[in-house]
């Protein structure tokens, strides 16, 4: 995670930054990276209350339940990693898959 933390400030700079593919790129791959850390995290408090987390009174449903909308807001997991697979690959990365690309 100090590699996202780190990275932050470099890839936002101040909000004065240049609005291309490579730079959402980067915020996409932070933003996976978060959001399945943030589902660990639901794991471990879900552990931690026992049976009572599944009631909505606990509160850990809905964080669950938010977490794993961070995975599917914006673009989902699998789609992200396309999008940023064919980017590394110099492919367009908004274009339909082909077997030839690969």
């Amino acid at each position: 995670m100090w590699w996202i933390h780190s990275g932050r400030g470099r890839v936002i700079n101040n909000f004065d930054f240049k609005s291309d593919i490579e730079h959402l790129s980067q915020i996409f791959v932070r933003k996976t990276i978060v959001a399945r850390a943030c589902l660990e995290a639901c794991g471990k408090a879900m552990e931690a209350c026992g049976g009572r987390a599944h009631y909505r009174s606990v509160g850990v449903e809905r964080l669950i339940r938010d977490a794993y909308a961070g995975l599917f807001h914006v673009l989902p997991q699998k789609k992200q990693h396309l999008f940023c697979g064919r980017l590394e690959l110099g492919l367009d990365p908004v274009g339909e898959p082909r077997w030839e690309d690969y």
